[in-house]
């Protein structure tokens, strides 16, 4: 075989070969297009799956959020219930004395007429007043004024009293509702507690006597509206966990290793079986009957506490009842937050 023809043979080798490798080429050029059509689809599915995600995440929240505001309304209402039966009471009271004094007023009116008409006849000449006289004395025993007289002090002490006692329900109910504030102040914890009690007296007084062991600890950094707000979920929680009739004691003190006061509040309920205790705290559960709780409530007392810095604990036994210690830092770290003294 010559040259030449060797020459064609191999030219003719290195043109099959170069053509196998440009459709090869092809072949995997056309395989990464299609590899990359299909994971920018897949990335574009997992792109809209995620978008939908965020968006039932946020609907969800949205859901959440309205259910925390409903149990607050539902709170509201209850307590604007019994401090409406509250106030109603003095101003009770306070009505029927006003009532009371019109009258003794109208007769008070009456002798001091009739005494003046005594006094001009006795002025003039030649008539003693006697008839006149006897006419005003027979008027003081027909209108008993010296019981009007001795009464009227104490209708007036009783409606004062009533008037602060309705001034007392109001200022309390005031320092309560400053739940949304974005102040820290530094707070009175016994002080708190006495005002929470007041707000709640009527929801507590029908189910249980509640005893105050306060120890003597210094003030709190806090947000009072929603400290207070807490301890009113528990303090209400603990009276629905009371059957008929029993005891809530109220204690406090202070933690002499560590910067934190401590707050317990214990019932004598019918307590929490223990495979459940730990997850009272978790949102939507609740051990209520349907249509009675959301199963928010001791989820937003955690949720204050933590927003604290603070540590909330339960210890409960069916039968005997529930526990709650809370633990608050003295001094909360304050960011943007205002503080006032």
């Amino acid at each position: 075989m010559s040259e030449l023809e060797l020459l064609q043979k191999r030219i003719e080798r290195e043109r099959t070969a170069r053509r196998a490798a440009e459709q090869l080429l092809e072949d995997k050029s056309l395989a990464l297009y299609l590899s990359n059509k299909s994971l920018k689809s897949y990335s574009d599915e997992v792109a809209e799956q995620k978008e939908q995600l965020l968006r039932k995440v946020e609907e969800l929240q949205q859901t959440r959020s309205q259910l925390v505001q409903s149990e607050k309304m539902a709170a509201v209402g209850q307590l604007a219930a019994g401090i409406a039966h509250e106030i109603n009471n003095p101003v009770g009271f306070i009505s029927s004395n006003l009532g009371s004094l019109n009258e003794y007023l109208e007769a008070i009116q009456q002798v001091l007429s009739k005494q003046a008409e005594c006094i001009e006849l006795m002025s003039k000449a030649g008539s003693s007043g006697e008839e006149a006289t006897r006419e005003l004395e027979q008027l003081k025993k027909q209108v008993d004024l010296a019981f009007i007289l001795s009464d009227i002090d104490q209708l007036m002490a009783d409606s004062i009293e009533g008037a602060h006692r309705v001034k007392g329900i109001v200022a309390d109910l005031s320092d309560f509702s400053h739940v949304d504030g974005p102040e820290l102040v530094k707070e009175d914890i016994n002080q708190l507690i006495d005002k929470t009690i007041n707000v709640a007296w009527n929801e507590l007084k029908y189910k249980a006597e509640v005893k105050k062991e306060f120890g003597d600890i210094p003030s709190v950094l806090c947000n009072g509206g929603k400290l207070g707000q807490a301890f009113l979920n528990l303090l209400i929680n603990a009276a629905q966990a009371i059957e008929s009739k029993g005891v809530i004691t109220v204690r406090t003190g202070k933690d002499t290793d560590s910067a934190s006061v401590w707050i317990t509040i214990e019932d004598t309920g019918s307590g929490v079986p223990e495979h459940i205790v730990n997850k009272i705290f978790d949102p939507f559960f609740t051990t209520k009957d349907v249509g009675k709780g959301t199963g928010l409530g001791l989820h937003m007392v955690q949720n204050v506490i933590d927003s604290h810095g603070g540590i909330i604990a339960v210890s409960s036994e069916v039968g005997k009842g529930t526990v709650f210690r809370l633990t608050l830092p003295i001094c909360l770290t304050v960011n943007t937050l205002k503080v006032v003294d």
